[in-house]
């Protein structure tokens, strides 16, 4: 198989201090509070982490050929088959409403051309929203539980339960079929791009049109904003195109929603400064510059998670000058959005299955591990997950209070420990729990826990014989099992690459076997590097 490889370099800094985030409780924001709730305030503090995360991630490109086309005027991807119908968010899970109910739903919906309008092909926010909220409802941002899918899946609404948020904001769920079915959903990569300038409005565009790839259809994207205090909806101006329809002109400093760009109209208008005329060109505040900051033609188009009672059945326009203004004065959340690419599908070679019971899940951690020494106690390569760990409030592990919601049965994607080993090489597997409780305030043990491998025809289930084993709950504890797995391991037949010019834009294709497509690239940074004079 023959693959293209580029290489960008990207520089992206996030000033802290411009953040302008507040941790805040969800407060309804609709005006008639016999009507559907709007939820705003449900967005967490950013942590050092977050920050050194969201730096490091992808800027999104643009194929090299398709950068100079002519796009059309407008476009608009809520009328896709893949884009489901909008919803009233449940508190404040908007992170989870715009990153997993409308982006991840589309997207997955997308590349497997199903339509979203039906249970078994949208998504549930509070899968990942449980463990993230803190058992109590609390805030997140849409790349966290990008996080969660993109390390172990997530099941489609019918095997949550049926609905978006069955069994309310604190469940976990618990059954290894559903975790095994839902890790055939996932997100394989995260992108940002910046939109304060044309260039960066043009590769969100693009994307809108048709991924940027000359894909069949376009893609959505989330992003921030203050809609308390400053936050200003008004109406198309009459006599412009989509006059009457609500468009968004500032948003507040304040960040504490989330939501959800789906396209994009060139032609909308308001006027700013009250000059009775819309202009671009014009340097309408007063700063001596001209740029996005100063337009007044042309908006991108939001879906919204509160119902189909806001704006224009759940949809607004917002002016491209937002996208360009600070957060400070009126601008989305750092002038950033987030996209994602998912996998058309995903079949894990290996799996953790587990049965954990505990009376308080905060305090632990699961992770897994590899040794290819069979004599080995602790293993020599570790697996951590976005799930599970410290996580989800001191509750019981399935979030409710009965003695039977002590115990949960969960699946993990152990895949990527076979990177460590060698096809039908014994090895030994670690179901590794880490506890954190220094006040004593739980107490739990692992009953049972098996690694599973479907590499075969039929899966095969190796047991440990390690069971009903107390949790070390301020230190670690080690089950493992033995179990050597047949896999057909990826291999790049590239050995050497050409030179490339100083300067140039470099491109060069790679070839690889094995595996199963598509394949994802990275570059290993522990090379050599020899300068040559010349």
């Amino acid at each position: 198989m023959k693959l293209s490889l580029k290489f960008t370099i990207v520089l992206f800094c996030i000033s802290m201090c411009g953040m302008m985030l507040q941790a805040q409780e969800p407060i309804n924001l609709n005006p008639d509070k016999n009507g559907e709730p709007w939820f705003a305030g449900g967005l967490r503090e950013l942590t050092p982490q977050d920050y050194a995360y969201l730096n490091s991630l992808p800027q999104f490109i643009v194929d090299e050929q398709y950068r100079t086309r002519t796009l059309p005027v407008s476009v608009d991807n809520s009328v896709q088959p893949y884009f489901r119908p909008i919803f009233n968010q449940d508190g404040g899970s908007c992170g989870q409403a715009c990153g997993v109910g409308y982006a991840f739903t589309y997207e997955q919906d997308f590349i497997r051309g199903m339509a979203a309008n039906t249970l078994a092909n949208q998504y549930p926010t509070h899968f990942t929203w449980n463990f993230l909220n803190g058992g109590n409802g609390g805030g997140s941002w849409h790349f966290d539980g990008w996080q969660i899918i993109a390390a172990d899946g997530c099941p489609n609404v019918n095997g949550y339960g049926g609905s978006m948020w069955y069994g309310g904001q604190s469940r976990w769920m618990s059954g290894y079929q559903q975790y095994f079915e839902g890790m055939n959903n996932r997100v394989l990569g995260i992108y940002y791009i910046n939109v304060s300038t044309p260039e960066g409005l043009e590769m969100l565009k693009q994307w809108f049109f048709d991924h940027g790839n000359g894909s069949a259809a376009g893609g959505v994207v989330c992003f921030g904003g203050g809609v308390y205090g400053n936050f200003q909806t008004n109406n198309l101006p009459s006599g412009t195109p989509e006059a009457g329809k609500v468009v968004v002109t500032s948003w507040d400093a304040s960040v504490n929603h989330a939501m959800t760009f789906i396209g994009y109209n060139d032609s909308i208008r308001f006027d700013y400064n009250n000059d009775g005329q819309y202009t671009n060109h014009l340097d309408i505040n007063g700063d001596g510059v001209v740029n996005m900051r100063d337009w007044e033609i042309g908006g991108v188009k939001m879906a919204n998670s509160w119902g189909t009672s806001w704006g224009n059945s759940g949809k607004a326009y917002v002016m491209y000058k937002t996208l360009a203004e600070p957060t400070a004065t009126g601008g989305i959340w750092n002038n950033i959005v987030h996209m994602i690419t998912v996998k058309p599908s995903c079949s894990p070679i290996l799996t953790i299955k587990a049965t954990v019971k505990h009376t308080s899940r905060n305090k632990i951690k699961i992770s897994a591990g590899v040794a290819t020494d069979l004599s080995a106690t602790t293993p020599e390569h570790t697996m951590n997950f976005p799930l599970f760990s410290y996580q989800g409030g001191g509750l019981y592990m399935q979030g409710g209070y009965s003695e039977s919601d002590k115990t949960i049965e969960l699946g993990l994607d152990i895949t990527p420990l076979l990177s460590y080993v060698s096809s039908g090489q014994p090895a030994k597997f670690f179901l590794q729990i880490d506890g954190q409780d220094p006040y004593n305030e739980g107490t739990g043990q692992v009953i049972s826990f098996s690694v599973i491998d479907y590499s075969g025809t039929t899966p095969q289930e190796a047991f440990s014989t390690q069971n009903n084993v107390p949790i070390n709950e301020n230190g670690t504890i080690f089950l493992s099992v033995e179990k050597s797995v047949a896999f057909d391991a990826p291999n790049i037949l590239t050995d050497a690459l050409p030179l490339g010019a100083v300067n140039q834009p470099y491109t060069y294709q790679l070839s690889a076997d094995g595996g199963l497509s598509p394949y994802t690239w990275d570059l290993q940074v522990d090379y050599a590097e020899e300068i040559q004079q010349g």
